[in-house]
């Protein structure tokens, strides 16, 4: 017996029914956020590409950033020593901190994510620069956070009767753009 049309449509519909359950879960997002600027830079806000990155400390009436670029490195290029089964495990890594298995997706990021024993070197500051705003009033309601989704970093306050939210983020180049 050949199948037909609505053998097809019939074996369509089922397998359609089986991958109803199969769907991921929508995962809410939940930035990370702090209630005051830092000096340190060990606290400060990672923003970057791969390629662009910047430290942001998130003042009020001073923010600061370190920027840095990836040729500044103070050691050789370490192709080499890159695990190359970092990127295949990043999905796994996220689903398994969402799902609250900290102590197991640590020991992945060790396995994975780390690099090889013979790296060396370390990124080395590009520059710094200071944004100075003059504010009506002292700030109220402050609040940093860095999105990890969308790796943006925020702050928001109040100063007076004005709302300040200011965004930094790392855009990535686009095919037609050249660094080299």
């Amino acid at each position: 017996m050949k199948p037909d049309r609505g053998d097809f449509l019939l074996g369509a519909m089922a397998a359609a029914t089986l991958n109803r359950g199969s769907t991921k879960p929508e995962i809410k997002r939940t930035p990370l956020w702090f209630a005051r600027p830092v000096d340190r830079w060990l606290q400060a806000l990672p923003v970057g590409n791969g390629r662009l990155g910047a430290m942001v400390f998130g003042g009020a009436a001073r923010e600061r950033l370190h920027l840095t670029e990836s040729t500044l490195w103070s050691g050789a290029p370490p192709g080499h020593d890159v695990n190359p089964a970092a990127r295949e495990s990043l999905a796994a890594i996220r689903n398994l901190f969402f799902a609250g298995r900290y102590t197991e997706a640590e020991e992945l990021c060790r396995e994975k994510l780390l690099g090889r024993g013979s790296q060396f070197g370390t990124a080395v500051p590009m520059a710094f620069l200071e944004i100075e705003t003059i504010l009506p009033a002292e700030t109220s309601g402050y609040r940093r956070s860095l999105d990890l989704d969308e790796a943006v970093a925020r702050v928001d306050f109040a100063a007076g009767d004005v709302m300040f939210h200011r965004e930094v983020f790392a855009s990535h180049p686009t095919e037609s753009s050249s660094f080299e």
